[in-house]
């Protein structure tokens, strides 16, 4: 067998051995990546557990300090999210004047 020959059946190996490791990689992620959609359906359903229980925790009168504490908790981050929107749209105001007079200056 010529050298070449030899390069070329190397070559030919090489790129077979790329092949699988690519298979193999591309079926590995498939497989990581369909876990990691169940995982979001997962946090989805607690998080939908988590709306319901607090619906309920906060009808009842009397609330075991662990509750009321988390319950508080709960509205503390309600309200940075709501002082958050307000900023953005105050924000987003601002830019959109901001393009309008550079739209008239133009």
């Amino acid at each position: 067998m010529s050298k070449f020959d030899n390069f070329m059946k190397t070559i030919g190996n090489a790129a077979e051995k790329a092949v699988n490791e690519g298979a193999k990689l591309t079926d590995l992620t498939a497989t990581k990546v369909k876990i990691k959609a169940e995982q979001a359906r997962l946090c989805e359903r607690y998080e939908e557990l988590g709306r319901v229980a607090e619906q309920l925790l906060r009808s009842r009168d009397e609330k075991p300090e662990q509750i009321a504490l988390a319950l508080d908790a709960i509205d503390r981050v309600n309200e940075k999210i709501s002082l958050l929107e307000a900023e953005l749209a105050q924000k987003k105001a601002r830019h959109q004047e901001n393009d309008e007079e550079n739209e008239g200056a133009n």
